[in-house]
């Protein structure tokens, strides 16, 4: 008996912020479908935004666009949200929740009969979302009232000289002249594009040529936090005293011999006699002054260094100066109107270092947070960033592809919100749909004998290195080779995601490229497991025909798919790949080559029937291993899988073998002599 459709269904629209306006009522159903797509094709490519369409009903003109006459009248626009969710069994399901991008009316003679809605998914929002290099991004994330980056065009020769986000531009004060100041010939932030100024010293006065604004601030500031990047360097005139920047009634400024001081009225206020950063080291090092709520602290690169009572507040109109007694660069001068959360401290910093040494994990939630999203992360053994993460003029989609990218994650929107899955768990081992290809699949299961294309290596690139693996037996015959990136990530990372694509690409076997299953009709209740499907579930195809295929079921990982509702039916359309054929690339997997059997090297010594449990077996090469940790070993002769439960008494060729036959999803048959015997799924792995 057919499950049905489910218990219910609901679209809402949110035409006014926060409020969502139930539209189910108008959606047919009938002359269109409710559908969502989300994923992609095949484990190498990238996953794409996701989508939703469906019909309403519009005989009034309630969503034709710029209609005046409409009661959502003027909110029928692109850009609204929108979601979807579906109930069975007193379970809420929600399958999409997006961005409309066209309000499509279908005239049907002189009135607009329905109106066509397509929408986008996070990641098609996220596509129009603009992020900047870093720190740029983590700083302006925080909303500086008045933020300046100190890059400079090299041909601007007149004033403004450096503009600003919310505030006055800096302009150059020349005198008095016992020192340079070159406006575009610092290196800045570590990974950044930016160039920024440098100040030299050349005069007994310590005076340099500065940079300045006037009326900085347009309301009193009694609550605020000051952040500047510095390098100073030692100088002819230095005198050891470095003064940062000068802002009303204080300045902050750095001495070899009392070191880091914010001063106010030219009295200590916070000073430091004695820091464990030696700010002469040649290194960037983020200063962060925050004061309000009573009290003031000093931070250096994240670290807490001293704290007081809260200091004066600024008041508006003032003036700061920036390196009027300095030697060094000094860069990404930012002024928020609140004292710092500890996490904006910590966030900063990595900024300034582009998250190099974190986990993706990291990186993939700081470009979300930036975009006011958040991900749900699944799997462990994330990798680090051994360099840094690549936002330069990057839309946020474009930053969260790169880093998700390669073998090892994958990124997508499963309709609750953007969610992210790494190693093993992109790689599911337990069946989380079984569907039976006679009774439960919507026509037949489309096969395929290839991915993609035969190809002969595969080269994985970071930002500063990458990894080439050659399939030894393809290398001869093809001069095809693939390629992909990645983010930074350790070598034996990209080797293994070289050699992944090398073997998946070059997969032989019948495998089950595409399945259609109706839910709605489905013999069995299957709502709860297709549901909470996610990219990477094991998806399991029974009940083949034995006698054509040679074995009794297909796995296969789910990849993506399509879904329609309507009135006849709840249809999924799954694109798939083979599972464990060939087994997973894994290059720090201690098995690696501890079988010493390929290909060619082990071979069946004499016909046997389907019902022998007992075999012998030939090797050109190293025979299998007499190690008893090594067993139980599967092996594969000539596509019957096979089960040695012990090892070989002898160390040598040929070898008797006691074995269990036609173990799943094979099924046991007759052999002859000659017939090839290797290890079953062998992989192939990156050197």
């Amino acid at each position: 008996m057919a499950t049905g459709l489910p218990d219910s269904t609901t679209i809402e629209i949110e035409f006014t912020e926060t409020v969502w306006t139930d539209v189910t009522s108008l959606v047919n159903v009938g002359a269109g479908a409710i559908t969502r797509k989300v994923g992609r094709s095949t484990q190498l490519d990238t996953i794409s935004a996701g989508s939703l369409s469906f019909t309403l009903d519009n005989p009034a003109g309630t969503f034709t666009p710029d209609n005046p006459l409409s009661t959502y009248y003027p909110n029928v626009v692109e850009g609204k949200r929108v979601r979807w969710k579906v109930t069975e069994a007193s379970v809420t399901y929600t399958r999409f929740n997006g961005y409309i991008t066209q309000w499509v009316p279908d005239i049907d003679g002189a009135s607009a009969s329905v109106v066509n809605v397509n929408a986008t998914d996070l990641l098609g929002h996220l596509s129009t979302r603009q992020v900047w290099s870093l720190p740029e991004t983590e700083f302006r994330f925080d909303s500086p009232t008045v933020y300046y980056t100190l890059d400079h065009p090299s041909d601007l020769t007149t004033d403004p000289f450096y503009s600003a986000v919310g505030g006055p531009s800096l302009r150059y004060q020349k005198s008095p002249v016992d020192g340079t100041l070159d406006l575009n010939s610092g290196v800045g932030a570590p990974y950044d594009p930016y160039t920024c100024p440098t100040w030299a010293r050349n005069g007994p006065s310590g005076q340099n040529p500065y940079l300045y604004a006037n009326n900085i601030l347009q309301e009193d500031a009694a609550n605020y936090t000051i952040e500047l990047l510095v390098k100073p360097v030692v100088g002819a005139y230095s005198a050891g005293e470095y003064t940062f920047l000068d802002f009303y009634v204080f300045d902050i400024r750095y001495s070899t011999t009392t070191g880091l001081e914010v001063t106010v009225n030219n009295g200590a206020v916070n000073s430091l006699s004695t820091l464990s950063i030696d700010f002469l080291d040649g290194e960037q090092h983020l200063i962060t002054f925050t004061s309000g709520g009573g009290s003031s602290y000093l931070y250096i690169d994240n670290v807490l260094y001293d704290s007081s009572t809260a200091f004066p507040s600024i008041p508006k109109n003032s003036k700061l100066e920036i390196g009027r007694f300095y030697d060094g660069e000094i860069s990404h001068v930012a002024i928020y109107k609140n004292p710092y959360a500890s996490e904006q401290h910590e966030q900063h910093w990595l900024g300034v270092n582009a998250y190099r040494g974190e986990t993706i994990k990291t990186a993939l939630n700081a470009v979300a947070r930036w975009s006011g999203v958040s991900i749900t992360h699944e799997g462990a053994g994330s990798p680090q960033l051994l360099d840094a993460i690549d936002t330069t003029d990057k839309k946020a989609l474009d930053a969260l592809a790169l880093l998700s990218s390669g073998d090892g994650g994958v990124l997508y929107d499963n309709g609750a919100g953007l969610y992210a899955r790494i190693g093993s768990q992109l790689k599911s081992s337990t069946v989380e749909l079984s569907l039976d290809v006679e009774a439960d699949l919507n026509g037949s299961v489309t096969l395929t004998r290839s991915i993609t294309e035969d190809i002969a290596g595969a080269t994985v690139s970071s930002y500063s290195q990458s990894a080439t693996y050659v399939d030894a037996e393809q290398a001869a015959a093809l001069g095809t080779y693939a390629s992909a990136d990645a983010p930074n990530l350790a070598l034996t990372e990209l080797e293994a995601i070289a050699s992944n694509i090398v073997a998946v690409a070059n997969n032989k076997r019948l495998s089950a490229g595409q399945a259609s299953f109706d839910l709605a009709n489905a013999n069995s209740d299957k709502y709860a497991d297709t549901l909470t499907l996610e990219i990477g579930d094991r998806v399991r195809l029974t009940n083949l025909i034995s006698t054509q295929f040679g074995r009794t079921y297909l796995d296969t990982y789910v990849q993506g798919w399509s879904e329609s509702l309507n009135a006849a039916g709840y249809v999924f359309t799954f694109d798939l790949d083979a599972a464990d054929v060939p087994s997973e690339a894994k290059f720090d997997d201690a098995t690696y080559g501890r079988f010493a059997v390929g290909d060619g090297l082990l071979t069946l010594t004499s016909t046997i029937a389907d019902s022998a449990v007992s075999i012998s077996v030939t090797s050109t090469g190293l025979p299998l291993t007499v190690l008893a940790g090594s067993y139980p070993l599967d092996l594969d002769l000539n596509g019957e899988r096979i089960t040695v439960a012990s090892a070989p008494v002898s160390a040598t060729s040929p070898q008797t073998l006691t074995v269990t036959r036609g173990v799943a999803p094979s099924i046991a048959r007759a052999h002859t002599a000659g017939a090839a015997v290797e290890v079953y799924l062998a992989g192939k792995f990156a050197l």
